[in-house]
């Protein structure tokens, strides 16, 4: 397994602790009250910033450990993130046209919110699974 597939791994498992993270802070509040007195932002700020930063992390600490491949790229690498990202970004697309006709019929922001960041984590789980098929298969 060469460095950018544990990179993969390592993300994946990040999306992953945000789906079931946020899901059950969310699940635990909806029980609670309304939807709209939710005060969601904050935590999702804050699961923003907690991604970022165990992604920072996570790939600081895969750099050391495996230093002698960290900067190694082949023009497989490259085809494998160039087809993950199509995949992604046609789901993404789909999402933004999801959120643009939330606003369109003036939901609630919480609705077009969840929309969003949803299916934005749909769309990274789809780029890492790609990615993973795409390593283990081949392209």
């Amino acid at each position: 397994m060469n460095h950018q597939e544990k990179s993969v791994w390592l993300e994946l498992v990040a999306n992953l602790v945000v789906l079931v993270g946020y899901s059950a802070w969310l699940l635990s509040e909806v029980g609670k009250r309304d939807l709209d007195q939710i005060d969601y932002k904050w935590v999702l700020i804050s699961v923003f910033v907690f991604h970022i930063l165990f992604s920072i992390i996570t790939q600081i600490i895969l750099a050391i450990v495996d230093h002698r491949s960290a900067n190694l790229v082949d023009i497989r690498d490259k085809d494998i993130s160039r087809r993950s990202n199509a995949v992604g970004m046609s789901i993404m697309s789909a999402v933004a046209l999801v959120g643009l006709g939330l606003a369109l019929f003036e939901m609630p922001y919480f609705a077009i919110v969840h929309a969003l960041f949803y299916g934005g984590l749909v769309a990274s789980l789809s780029i890492n699974t790609a990615k993973l098929r795409y390593y283990r298969v081949g392209v």
